[in-house]
């Protein structure tokens, strides 16, 4: 299975004692070269009054936009310690446990502006780049990481599940399209967040973060990356690992399943699109809901 993540707008700017950015240690090094790119635009861009209109930065970010000057020579830092915010709190990211002897079932990848692909041990700077971004250099960068993510992951997802929490500019890096899953040879399962007040259901932002957050969280947690002390469902015992899960289907089981703990904010789930084989290439929403 893999598990596609948004990165957080807010990330950990205090300092590092570890060795500077080495470019060469990241998961997938054949972005490096965009990556290279990337920043040395940003630090061509400066912290003045437009460039922090082009990073959708306000003034009391002013440093964070300065800190761009050092990303080749500040010390780096575990992607678990750069990203932060709703989604990841509510995923206990920060415990994930992640090594070469666990890590055979579930492959987690944020999309990132500005470092393309990154998992959660990759050794990575903060930095502010909303995927939204247009670059005087390098245009949208959504539209410039496209045929790179599109190339880097083909093999990776071949034959597999591919939960995605991402939304907006990052799900763009990597469009969640039936083309997209028929080229990569996978079933792409975006998660979809709704409450349901009266009978009515109706689509949450914030909300939504949270929820992707404690799924993400589970499936952690069916992986065996978070202890029973920080697992996110601490009082339900998750039937069957990330193993157990080979078809849509058995996802949504699996989750309606974990949806039963009352330490989740959803209560049920449900697939948009459940007549997808479950040897068949496309896409199938998966859908949680909030307990009103």
């Amino acid at each position: 299975m893999i598990l596609l993540l948004p990165p957080s707008e807010g990330k950990d700017f205090s300092p590092s004692k570890k060795a500077p950015l080495d470019l060469a240690s990241l998961s997938f090094p054949q972005l490096n070269e965009s990556r290279a790119k990337l920043i040395a635009s940003l630090q061509a861009l400066g912290a003045d009054e437009q460039a922090a209109q082009i990073l959708k930065v306000g003034p009391a970010k002013q440093a964070e936009l300065e800190f761009h000057q050092q990303l080749l020579t500040a010390g780096a830092k575990a992607a678990t310690s750069v990203y932060s915010g709703v989604l990841y709190d509510a995923a206990n990211w920060a415990q994930w446990q992640v090594s070469a002897k666990n890590n055979q079932d579930l492959t987690v990848l944020v999309t990132s502006a500005l470092w393309g692909l990154v998992s959660p041990n990759d050794q990575i700077l903060p930095y502010r780049l909303p995927g939204n971004a247009t670059l005087p250099a390098l245009g949208k960068v959504s539209t410039y990481w496209r045929p790179e993510l599109q190339t880097a992951l083909a093999p990776l997802v071949s034959n597999q599940l591919v939960v995605d929490c991402r939304s907006g500019a990052y799900q763009a890096m990597w469009p969640a399209t039936a083309s997209n899953a028929k080229k990569a040879n996978c079933q792409i399962i975006p998660i979809r967040v709704v409450s349901v007040q009266n009978g009515k259901e109706k689509v949450v932002s914030h909300h939504a973060k949270h929820a992707r957050g404690e799924l993400a969280g589970l499936l952690a947690q069916a992986a065996g990356w978070l202890s029973s002390a920080t697992a996110v469902a601490k009082s339900q015992q998750l039937e069957g690992t990330i193993s157990d899960i080979k078809t849509v289907e058995q996802l949504l089981g699996w989750v309606k399943n974990a949806a039963t703990s009352p330490e989740i904010s959803f209560s049920d789930a449900r697939l948009e699109d459940p007549s997808l084989g479950s040897d068949q290439p496309g896409v199938c929403t998966l859908t949680l809901m909030i307990k009103d």
